[in-house]
């Protein structure tokens, strides 16, 4: 859990490389939902997002045996994807 600032206001795409289930929820709302086991898997969600504003994030995933992955990524038209940095997170 914690919380990210986005530099621009428009829509963002979250996205998650995960190996099993993932769920990844943006200020509340549930972006993200691939509860079931899987081999490395790409998920995405979108969800419009003001500049200057902070946001909740709460990402849960589990590994059910061998290679577990869990990573969380965001792009935008104005943001190239990337895996969330550490500058953009705030300690919820």
């Amino acid at each position: 859990t914690g919380k990210v600032a986005p530099t621009y206001t428009e829509n963002y795409t979250f996205f998650t490389n995960s190996d099993d289930g993932v769920r990844v929820w943006i200020n509340g709302e549930l972006v993200i939902d691939n509860w079931a086991d899987h081999v490395v898997t790409t998920d995405v969600g979108q969800i419009k997002l003001e500049a200057g504003k902070s946001y909740d994030v709460k990402v849960e995933y589990y590994d059910n045996q061998n290679h577990a992955v869990a990573r969380l990524g965001w792009s935008s038209a104005s943001q190239k994807a990337e895996f969330v940095p550490a500058s953009a997170l705030l300690a919820a």
